[in-house]
């Protein structure tokens, strides 16, 4: 089931690209998976809608038949990116992202989750990034927020992270979805794989086993954290470890680097020994 909701008028577009040259700019797609939170989803639709960069389409994976995102969508933009909802039930953040992948029409998708957002210059400076690197993949530093916005918890300098970082990336991962921009003929190729809990880790190996990755220190994105969040939660954290663990050594491209995975099963040890303490 597919609900279009807004879909740029041709005529308008062509005129405002015309007069700025943004016909010669590339189109980005920006992939929102999103299950709850209208009011956050308005927050992250807003950012994209107010990029400096205008060529964009947004393509929001709607994936719980509970919530209905129609009320939290912004007004139509004459001239401005189009946003259109599928509709897909409890599949999950991957198959919602591969679901998107099949029906983008960008030179690049960014990815972003419908509870973060981006800062205006994101997609603009990025993308200048990438074009300029010839990158395959790019991801940036973030900064960390509250749910609500007023617990500032800091910068993440995830950004200094770059070049030929596989297989070490495998113990040791920052690289946050919203901040990672791809050029459409390498996310043609790369799907996510049906791993719940570790879609996104092993999506970004099976990337960068095969390219470099670059980055900038800048920060671009903010990123919310809750008391459900992975990194402010032990219990989730170890069993995300043991899932990407699991899957890891169940995966002939990537059980040989024992080393790396045996870093993994120290990092759950000793999260489970301070649970139990």
């Amino acid at each position: 089931m597919i609900q279009q909701y807004f879909r740029s008028n041709s005529a308008q577009l062509d005129g405002r690209s015309a007069l700025y040259g943004e016909s010669d700019l590339p189109l980005v797609s920006v992939v929102i998976p999103f299950h709850t939170g209208g009011e956050l989803l308005r927050a992250a639709l807003h950012s994209v809608l107010g990029q400096t960069h205008r060529r964009i389409e947004v393509l929001i994976v709607h994936d719980s038949p509970e919530t209905d995102p129609t009320p939290y969508l912004p007004q139509p933009q004459p001239g401005g990116p189009s946003i259109t909802v599928y509709c897909q039930h409890s599949r999950g953040a991957g198959c919602a992202r591969n679901f998107a992948l099949d029906r983008v029409s960008g030179d690049y998708v960014a990815f972003l989750d419908a509870d973060d957002f981006y800062l205006p210059i994101k997609i603009e400076n990025q993308l200048r990034l990438m074009q300029r690197t010839e990158a395959a993949i790019c991801h940036t530093s973030y900064f960390v927020h509250g749910a609500d916005l007023k617990l500032f918890s800091g910068l993440q300098e995830s950004g200094r992270l770059e070049g030929e970082v596989f297989p070490d990336i495998i113990s040791y991962n920052p690289v946050a979805m919203p901040t990672v921009m791809i050029r459409r003929d390498i996310a043609d190729v790369h799907r996510f794989p049906d791993a719940p809990g570790c879609e996104d880790f092993l999506w970004l190996l099976g990337i960068l086993r095969d390219h470099p990755l670059h980055a900038t220190t800048e920060p671009l994105s903010i990123v919310r954290i809750t008391p459900d969040s992975v990194a402010y939660n032990a219990e989730i954290q170890v069993r995300s470890l043991r899932k990407v663990i699991d899957a890891l050594e169940s995966d002939d491209d990537f059980s040989t680097h024992v080393d790396h995975i045996a870093k993994l099963k120290k990092i759950a040890s000793e999260l489970e020994l301070s649970l139990a303490s």
